[in-house]
This record gives structure tokens, C-alpha cells and sequence, in this order.
């Protein structure tokens, strides 16, 4: 029996697992928002989300997610995406987390 040790990366799976993995970790990402957004909901003191908002308007407020884009007036705010610009952050924070838990995986395969 041969035993073969490897050590893999993030960069070094082909696009489609790269993908795969994101959404899987995406998943989870959106979950842990939805229940931050329910918490700041429930104990929001000063009124700042109304029931108009949406869980992804919520969470860039929360967040400062891409701030400069709506900040300005609540004309601005009416018209921004929140959906792609939280979806936009979750993918990029689930790529980062992907890199930094596969920065050195070793693995072993035994022929």
C-alpha cells in the first residue's frame, strides 16, 4: 500500500468546488444574519428599523454594508439593493473564511 500525503489549498480546487463550497458556507452565513437582524429588531430602542425594511436593509445598517451607496439621502435608500449587497458580502466573507480554513490542509491518501 502506497500512502500519499498532500497538501491542499482553496486556489488549488477547480472553480465549480470553489463554488460549491461558498454557497454551502453562505448558507450558514445568511442564517447567523437573519437572527442577528431578529435580535436588533426585537431590542431596537430607538426606532431605527421600521417593518417596511427588509432583513437585508437591517443587516447593511447594522453592518455599515456598503454605506456610501445609500447614506446619503432616502432617495438613495429607496432605490439601493440591499439583497445583492448583502448576498455580495456574505460571498465574499464565506470566500475569505474558505481561504483562511484551508490555508494549510493535509491530507492523506492511501493507494
Amino acid at each position: 500500500m502506497l500512502t500519499i500525503h498532500l497538501s491542499v489549498e482553496f486556489n488549488d480546487l477547480s472553480d465549480d468546488k470553489k463554488e460549491e463550497l461558498v454557497d454551502h458556507v453562505v448558507v450558514h452565513f445568511k442564517e447567523a444574519y437573519k437572527e442577528e437582524v431578529a435580535e436588533a429588531v426585537k431590542n431596537d430602542e430607538r426606532g431605527e428599523f421600521n417593518e417596511g425594511m427588509t432583513w437585508q436593509e437591517v443587516i447593511c445598517r447594522i453592518n455599515l454594508i456598503d454605506y456610501q451607496m445609500w447614506d446619503e439621502s432616502e432617495e438613495e435608500a429607496k432605490e439601493f439593493d440591499w439583497e445583492y449587497a448583502v448576498q455580495t458580502e456574505i460571498e465574499e466573507k464565506a470566500e475569505k473564511e474558505l481561504y483562511r480554513a484551508m490555508k494549510h490542509l493535509e491530507i492523506e491518501v492511501e493507494i
